[in-house]
């Protein structure tokens, strides 16, 4: 058993001591083709994915040239397909998947080879398959499919593509920032145009440029891509809406007239064949906003997976120089009741729990409506709060047993909220309860009685907006270490 826990102990050092050595980063941004989470059995994300990851693939670390940055695709610079923006699959350049998004770069024309080299240009990373893939770096992969791109303006390269710290000068990787400068800071007009280098010269994107004559499309800064209803009030994140309801996907700060398509997902955790294709739209922004109005149906459902309801759609909204995903929108086939916020959304005679399906009174999402989490007292009250127009939750009481001689007390419990900070999605509240006496004989142990004392708890404050990898460290070492129990366990079992 000792030897087995020695030798599991070593694969976890091994395996731990790969991933991390699995970063490269590129001289500079411009220079990033896209980005791995690891070198291998792993998933992608474009140049400035949200996921960070730090394995990048570098135009100047394979070609003997320092990369323009212009990720523009014109029909034949396709490099790659991803599912989504971050954590995704991959294909090949030649598929055409609905829902994937192209990543393009300069002048690169690539192909899949599964002939274990490239018999043109250059190799710039390793496939399982060509479509719906894991993929790894061209040096630290075996995949059999590999990814080779030529350039048409730096006909030589390096194979294997160069390390961190390196760049690829007439096909020897050489240690440096690599060839330059680049046109756009060269102090010549390239171009002809009587301009030179950045920013007179407006071809010209950075002082990384290398071409002047680069079309430049203005950048996109801010924006956002979220659901509204056929109203146009903005969804929170993670709303809930019945199948059937009508929905507008939004895009904002895109360019006045560009086309924008959207593409719907449904998110599957875990899922090995990645997340659900729904539909696909496309809408022609007026101002800087492009909206799609859309009735989710039950096929749209049923494309879903037919996992627990409700399911999670999102959308990714794509445009020239755009790309931004929405939030998370469930959409469930039951039945929600009408949510009642204010006072005159309640007759006078109506109970809160009784009458609010929702349920006021353990909406979660709004702490300021917590009063209990099992919500069966039909005496809990709402009333009206006479400065927030909201329903003040109060708990009508009369004591069952008065002692004998008495008359039973009549009270109200009425309560306050001091809410504390948001952590992994929960908040603290302390509950502070206040009796007040109506009619009958009540004293000091009536509060008691009525069970209105203070307490403390904890309630949902929202989901934070987190891009979790697939297979995270702490999962990775959790994993591991359940492992190594069971592992433990059935080594004792056998030898007892």
């Amino acid at each position: 058993m000792k030897r087995g826990m020695i030798g599991l102990v070593f694969f976890m050092l091994i395996f731990l001591a790969g991933i991390a050595s699995a970063a490269n980063v590129c001289s500079d941004t411009n220079q990033i083709i896209f980005r791995l989470r690891g070198n291998t059995n792993t998933h992608a994300e474009v140049f400035n994915g949200a996921g960070g990851y730090t394995t990048e693939v570098c135009y100047n670390q394979i070609f003997s040239r320092t990369g323009t940055g212009d990720r523009n695709c014109y029909g034949n610079n396709k490099v790659l397909g991803l599912s989504r923006p971050t954590n995704a699959h991959v294909e090949g350049p030649a598929e055409t998947t609905i829902g994937y998004q192209d990543v393009c770069y300069d002048d690169l024309s690539c192909s899949l080879e599964t002939s274990g080299s490239c018999s043109s240009g250059y190799p710039v990373a390793r496939l399982f398959s060509n479509r719906n893939a894991h993929l790894g770096t061209f040096s630290g992969s075996s995949y059999a499919t590999i990814l080779c791109c030529s350039s048409a303006a730096a006909p030589t390269g390096c194979n294997p593509p160069c390390q961190q710290g390196e760049t690829c000068q007439s096909g020897t990787c050489v240690a440096g920032p690599g060839p330059g400068p680049a046109q756009c800071s060269d102090g010549l007009d390239n171009d002809g145009d009587t301009k030179i280098d950045y920013p007179d010269d407006i071809g010209c994107t950075d002082v990384n440029d290398d071409n002047e004559n680069n079309v430049v499309i203005p950048p996109v800064t801010g924006g956002d891509a979220y659901w509204e209803d056929d109203s146009g009030n903005k969804y929170a994140n993670n709303a809930e809406v019945e199948v059937s309801t009508w929905v507008k996907l939004v895009a904002e700060n895109v360019l006045d007239g560009s086309t924008v398509t959207f593409n719907v997902w449904d998110y599957d955790f875990l899922d090995p064949f990645g997340d659900d294709s729904i539909d696909t739209f496309t809408a022609t922004a007026i101002g800087t906003k492009a909206e799609y109005l859309w009735q989710i149906n039950q096929d749209d459902y049923d494309k879903g997976g037919g996992e627990a309801d409700p399911i999670e759609f999102y959308f990714i909204a794509t445009a020239t120089g755009y790309n931004k995903q929405s939030p998370e929108l469930h959409v469930t086939t039951k039945i929600l009741p009408v949510q009642k916020q204010f006072c005159s959304d309640y007759t006078p005679d109506e109970y809160a729990c009784n009458a609010d399906a929702l349920g006021l009174a353990k909406n979660k999402n709004d702490p300021l409506y917590y009063i209990d989490p099992s919500c069966d007292n039909s005496n809990v009250k709402c009333k009206c709060g006479v400065e927030s127009n909201k329903c003040d939750l109060r708990k009508e009481w009369t004591d069952p047993n008065p002692d004998p001689g008495k008359t039973a007390c009549v009270g109200e419990c009425s309560y306050k909220y001091n809410k504390g900070d948001c952590n992994n999605g929960m908040m603290d509240i302390n509950v502070i309860a206040s009796f007040t006496a109506k009619s009958g004989d009540c004293d000091a142990n009536s509060a008691q009685k009525a069970e209105c004392t203070n307490k403390d708890t904890s309630v949902t404050c929202g989901s934070p907006e987190l891009q979790l990898p697939l297979f995270g460290m702490w999962q990775l070492i959790i994993s591991i270490m359940g492992i190594a129990a069971i592992y433990g366990f059935l080594s004792l079992k056998r030898r007892n």
